[in-house]
């Protein structure tokens, strides 16, 4: 599963950077908002999983936790990459 998001977000930030993520036509700034209502979601429900989390006797045990983390990371990782980008537009631009 850590492998599985881990490459994905290397392959989307690559993308990204190599300016092949998005179209010609396409604003950056509706997959910003996108991606971050995203991780505030994930980071929402990762808070409120996490007291049966540190409950619970196996912490492998809980699927839903581990998908939040990696959610967070992956789509937290592609917010990044793309606010970076349009800041380096922006400074090109200038």
């Amino acid at each position: 599963m850590v492998t599985l998001f881990g490459s994905i977000t290397v392959f989307a930030v690559y993308c990204i950077r190599k300016e092949a993520f998005l179209g010609l036509t396409q604003n950056a700034r509706q997959y910003i908002i996108l991606m971050a209502v995203i991780v505030f979601f994930n980071v929402l429900s990762l808070a409120l999983n996490m007291g049966d989390f540190l409950k619970a006797e196996d912490i492998f045990s809980d699927l839903s936790v581990w998908m939040n983390i990696c959610s967070i990371f992956t789509f937290g990782g592609v917010l990044i990459s793309l606010l970076a980008a349009r800041k380096e537009g922006e400074d090109e631009e200038s």
